[in-house]
């Protein structure tokens, strides 16, 4: 085991670092057997047409594109509430508790000092010296990894209809409405860390909590959005059961678009409670047959059978809307290239609220494919869609694969506590590209056997094109991308034997806590 500094993390096994500072109820309308053929046939802006008007005519389905569900009702019930901070944050500090009087707030569970998420919350804001905010020569040539402060915590009352997994993720304020339709396709328990990067030019830190009066700014607004998606999850009995963490990072200019996510993933990991847990990127919905599976005990049962306890990892289907082709897309205006991606949304929300049949009507149609398959047509094909699609039962049994490809990078469910102990997210990533797939091939080198789910799937919510993407796109004409070199070293310590996942002191010891409290539990 090596100890690294506190601000470079810490290689090798989490145990080592010491700690630094009710389903919804939506249609299910089956696009017909005797008319998959004419569709085809159809020029393709007259079914976009056909389709979107008979989604639109479904009640409320899972992720639509307007996200205002129940924003009066929110108002309402937050009118009389007053704001419930969690227990275990971050004593007293400067800046790191801000009262927002124009969000009415929906009250917040009152965690107890001794509740696991409380302590996970003290943990993770544990300082004992100053902070060294991010820059990109200590991330490209040290391998710097991001710390983290959690700010305020929220913390659902709502009782989830299930309590066998939880789905986690992360974002930036920019992406709330994603949260939302996220939300609202899943009626269980999400855990979601959103980021704030909190812009420092120093070269530490002296006293974390304290920021200038722009940057203190910026930190109220991402709190009364935050706050604002908080109230409309709350205030709707079939979404889900929000636990949101806000966190800030300390970043020098150059650091400001590179997402720490694979930090942000480990910290929403440890806010699950669940003894399942599936990462799902937060412009992915849950589908309503996922909804179902994961609410029915004999399901859960069987799920649990498969995965609790056990080094394996059970693939949920990804499908997307049809893309837009990008020569089109570089000489569309914003207004239109606006209405594309709505149409996308509801063909996502309509396809996400069905089932199989209905899935395969919007594939022959021309609306729907497999995730990701023409710019990367590796990275979900051995899930296998034809077998997945070829049941067509109420319940489909799930079936084991052994995918060959380098580039295979399903999102999926597995145990929580073997998430936790031999799989966490390798903090050396920040920005887009390989942040994933390193963990799966970590998963694999380990030995993990892989299932399809096969019943629940999961559909992509199509949206502009990310800053961090368009950064990799220009990192990627210009030389090697900082994350390929990484992931390459990576895969050369795997064939090895001497890689293990680089994390943040504060976040190994974080683990290391709630593996244990889990060890107590469980004797």
């Amino acid at each position: 085991m090596q100890q690294r500094s506190k601000q470079q993390g810490c290689q090798s096994s989490v145990s080592g670092c010491s700690a630094a500072p009710s389903t919804r109820q939506a249609g299910h309308v089956a696009v017909p057997r005797g008319r998959r053929r004419p569709l085809q046939l159809f020029p393709l802006a007259v079914v976009l047409l056909l389709a979107f008007a008979h989604a639109s005519a479904e009640p409320a389905a899972a992720g639509t594109a307007d996200s205002n569900h129940g924003e009066a009702a929110a108002a309402q019930h937050g009118k009389n509430a007053s704001s419930v901070s969690a227990p275990g944050r971050l004593l007293k500090q400067p800046g790191a508790d801000y009262e927002v009087a124009s969000v009415p707030e929906a009250p917040s569970a009152v965690l107890p000092p001794e509740h696991p998420i409380s302590k996970v919350f003290s943990c993770l804001g544990k300082v004992d010296g100053p902070i060294i905010p991010a820059n990109y020569t200590a991330y490209e040539d040290k391998e710097q990894v991001a710390r983290l402060l959690p700010l305020k915590l929220w913390q659902s009352t709502k009782q989830p209809p299930q309590k066998a997994l939880t789905i986690f993720t992360t974002l930036t304020k920019d992406r709330l409405d994603m949260l939302d339709a996220q939300c609202t396709s899943w009626p269980g328990p999400l855990a979601a860390v959103v980021y704030v990067p909190v812009l420092e030019k120093a070269q530490s830190v002296e006293r974390p909590g304290e920021f200038t009066e722009d940057r203190l700014e910026e930190v109220r607004a991402a709190q009364a959005a935050v706050q604002a998606v908080f109230n409309r999850a709350e205030a709707v009995n079939s979404s889900c059961m929000l636990t949101l963490l806000l966190s800030y990072e300390y970043v020098q200019p150059d650091m400001v678009k590179q997402l720490p996510v694979n930090s942000m993933r480990n910290h929403a990991l440890l806010l699950a409670q669940t003894p399942l847990v599936s990462l799902l990127d937060v412009d992915l919905m849950a589908s309503n047959t996922m909804a179902q599976a994961l609410t029915d005990p004999q399901q859960v049962q069987e799920l649990q059978d498969i995965i609790k306890g056990q080094q394996r990892f059970v693939v949920l289907p990804a499908f997307e809307p049809m893309p837009i082709k990008e020569r089109f897309v570089e000489n569309m205006s914003g207004a239109a290239m606006s209405v594309v991606l709505r149409q996308q949304q509801k063909v996502a929300a309509f396809a996400a609220a069905n089932e199989k049949a209905t899935l395969q009507g919007l594939m022959n149609a021309g609306l729907l494919q497999p995730f990701d398959k023409g710019a990367s047509p590796f990275g979900h094909k051995e899930t296998d869609f034809n077998r997945w699609l070829t049941c067509k039962e109420q319940r489909c049994p799930s079936y084991e694969i052994k995918p060959e490809s380098e580039r295979f990078e399903p999102w999926g469910v597995l145990d929580r506590h073997q998430a936790l102990r031999n799989a966490p997210y390798d903090e050396v990533y920040r920005g887009y590209g390989k942040n994933k797939i390193s963990n799966i091939w970590w998963l694999r080198e380990q030995g993990f056997k892989l299932f399809v789910h096969g019943t629940a799937f999961i559909v992509h919510r199509a949206h502009a094109t990310s800053n961090a993407k368009f950064a990799w796109r220009k990192e990627l004409r210009e030389r090697m991308p900082i994350n390929t070199q990484k992931f390459d070293r990576a895969m050369e310590a795997m064939k090895e034997k001497r890689y293990a996942p680089k994390l943040h002191a504060s976040t190994a010891a974080c683990i290391q806590q709630e593996l244990l409290r889990i060890s107590r539990r469980e004797q």
